[in-house]
């Protein structure tokens, strides 16, 4: 998801591995918006976080989830961080 491509700049594309046919895809969907160097976790099944991250104009302190089950899926904002950031660890805790 996201990162820089072969120009080193930031993108919003997402790409699916295929484990069955071992094979990379285009996503459904894209990014909220072209980044790279934010972190991503799991906070539930098919649901996930994205954070911070580098726009390619400035280092983000936004935050997104995003469910799976919803057709179509959509990027929903979270509150921001308080500091933005880019290029760190982003973990998801027992609650």
């Amino acid at each position: 998801m996201g990162g820089k491509d072969e120009l080193g700049v930031q993108t919003d594309l997402v790409e699916e591995f295929s484990l069955k046919d071992m094979k990379v895809f285009p996503g459904d969907f894209r990014l909220p918006e072209s980044l790279s160097g934010f972190s991503a976790a799991v906070i539930k099944k098919n649901v996930f976080v994205i954070c911070g991250g580098n726009t390619g104009n400035e280092i983000s302190n936004r935050m997104y989830f995003l469910s799976t089950k919803n057709d179509p899926v959509s990027w929903h904002k979270m509150p921001p961080m308080k500091t933005a950031r880019e290029e760190f660890a982003l973990l998801s805790g027992p609650n």
